[in-house]
């Protein structure tokens, strides 16, 4: 039978299970969320994973480049001492050809080893790159490997202040051709010197090895300056 008192309690009944489950899903939000505290330890790892992991992440970089560069290096001796059995010389353009008409710098450097792509192709174009110059506001004419023809070099050293000893002449013979890198700091010898600075440095380093910081050594860390160099005579 129908009861006033019945539907009263039933009604009290409805409300308090709705204040119930208001409360239960309070606490159950309130239980989802993080705290200042936790939040700002979870940005500490976070911080800490960063500043372990990206260092090895740009050393593995430098050395992954490092070793397409020397990769590229033996492609290249190859693709030279080819073209030197095709063509009885190593590659070499006429001083007058260049801006400046002088046998080592950036435009001798990508004439000549253009040379070994077309029209004969010694190596394929994309392997006279140096991987340390990709990168932004690098001229596409300043990304050739460095190149030196060592005999056809010879006449300029004078102009660049050199007066080789007969010593010195015959041991920079003996390389018959340089080519060379920026290596991992990114920065030729040639942007901190004039190019005739940067040459007698090259020949210094290779006919007397008394100042061996031209060459990059990664004993001195993976990141360090020196130039990667290869001749004729091998890597150095």
């Amino acid at each position: 039978m129908w009861s006033p008192s019945a539907v009263c309690v039933d009604s009290v009944f409805m409300r308090m299970e709705r204040v119930l489950i208001a409360i239960g899903r309070r606490r159950f939000f309130r239980r989802r969320a993080f705290t200042l505290i936790e939040l700002l330890i979870v940005v500490a790892i976070i911080a800490i994973l960063a500043a372990i992991a990206v260092p090895n992440f740009i050393e593995a970089q430098v050395r992954a480049k490092m070793s397409r560069v020397k990769s590229d290096m033996r492609s290249m001796a190859a693709g030279l001492e080819a073209y030197a059995s095709d063509n009885s010389k190593y590659p070499d353009v006429d001083a007058s050809a260049l801006s400046p008409p002088i046998k080592y710098g950036p435009d001798y450097c990508r004439q000549t080893l253009c040379l070994l792509s077309t029209p004969v192709a010694y190596l394929a174009s994309g392997k006279l790159r140096d991987i340390f110059l990709n990168r932004p506001l690098v001229l596409e004419s300043d990304v050739y490997f460095g190149y030196a023809n060592c005999k056809e070099t010879m006449p300029f050293l004078g102009g660049m202040g050199i007066s080789p000893t007969d010593c010195q002449t015959a041991r920079f013979l003996e390389h018959r051709w340089l080519v060379q890198s920026v290596g991992p700091d990114g920065l030729p010898f040639a942007m901190m010197n004039t190019p005739e600075q940067n040459f007698m440095l090259a020949f210094i380093a290779l006919t007397d090895r008394t100042d061996l910081s031209y060459y990059y050594d990664p004993t001195n860390g993976t990141i360090s300056i020196g130039d990667v160099v290869r001749t004729a005579k091998g890597q150095i």
